[in-house]
């Protein structure tokens, strides 16, 4: 099972000494491979991974059909194998073995458990296995499942944000030209967002929460990477999201400004038209003083209407300016 690096920096797979492993399925094992290697964060993969393989009690034909059977099915790349194998009358016979994977990984032969120690801290190895870590197979199950499922929903969120994201990108603002519609979109995807932001914190006061239970729970090195890998993660996920929103929403804002904006323009301008043809209109001379003063009437009338539309005007030009911003 995966958990922890040797000192030139390779994630860890042991397999320990079991006389019946020749029983499993290759199909199984392949399956089984694959799923220890997706609970090690993708970062740490890239140096390759190491492989220890106890086979104190096995002969050397044992260890040569182990070795093949992993090797052939290890759906990654290896860069280190410890064989812990004890050779009969002190005979080493490791060399056919390293010639043929000269090109492809280093294979180191060890035959007592401390002489791991020497590539592995005790930490990351098993008691039995001559290191200091009281964590057993069952331990790590149970330790796995919750990384695992905390994983599962991280994923979720992530695909959810991401789906959200898209959506605020692919969207038209401008198409909208009614300002109840644009405010209408701009509420639900707040709501979305403030949906979405409350799943996104409690996910990750879950992750750290378990962070914290780790240590009683003894919990591998490797289950910790993991769970504060994807905390980090949805730090950095959370930030680029609000991010992105708090622009999207900065356009909502805009755009209704500019809807009532437009509308205020548009009904002041034909206020203007009005006001000009009745200018036109005005009859500049009068036979009598009744209608003389009958005209200048109508004209105050005008100016004071102009007087009201020009205040309105400045009013809608400083509004320009702040939309503009």
């Amino acid at each position: 099972m995966p958990g922890g690096f040797t000192k030139s920096g390779h994630p860890l797979l042991m397999f320990p000494d079991n006389y019946r492993f020749h029983e499993v399925l290759e199909s199984d094992l392949h399956l089984l491979l694959k799923y220890y290697i997706s609970v090690v964060p993708r970062a740490e993969q890239m140096p390759g991974f190491a492989i220890v393989i106890d086979r104190r009690n096995g002969t050397w034909q044992e260890i040569q059909g182990v070795f093949s059977k992993i090797i052939s099915l290890f759906p990654a790349r290896i860069k280190e194998v410890f064989l812990l194998y004890k050779y009969p009358a002190g005979k080493p016979v490791l060399g056919q073995l390293v010639d043929d994977y000269l090109l492809d990984f280093d294979i180191f032969h060890v035959s007592h458990v401390t002489e791991l120690l020497h590539y592995i801290d005790a930490k990351y190895l098993s008691n039995e296995m001559g290191g200091s870590n009281p964590t057993d197979v069952d331990t790590w199950l149970n330790v796995q499942q919750h990384v695992d499922s905390f994983t599962i929903s991280s994923t979720k969120i992530a695909k959810r944000l991401a789906t959200f994201v898209k959506i605020l990108n692919q969207e038209d603002i401008s198409q909208h030209k009614n300002k109840d519609k644009i405010q209408e979109v701009a509420e639900k995807n707040r709501s979305c967002y403030r949906r979405l932001r409350t799943e996104l914190e409690d996910l990750t006061e879950q992750g750290v929460f378990m962070l914290g239970k780790f240590q009683e729970e003894g919990a591998n090195v490797m289950q910790k990477l993991a769970v504060q890998m994807l905390c980090y993660q949805l730090d950095n996920t959370w930030q680029y999201f609000t991010r992105t929103f708090k622009m999207q929403d900065h356009l909502y804002v805009q755009y209704v400004e500019l809807n009532v904006f437009q509308n205020e323009f548009r009904d002041l301008s034909n206020k203007f038209n009005e006001n000009e043809k009745i200018i036109l209109r005005l009859e500049m001379s009068g036979s009598c003083l009744e209608e003389v003063n009958a005209e200048l009437d109508k004209l105050d009338s005008v100016m004071e209407a102009l007087s009201v539309d020009a205040l309105k005007a400045k009013k809608i030009g400083k509004s320009r300016t702040s939309v503009n911003s």
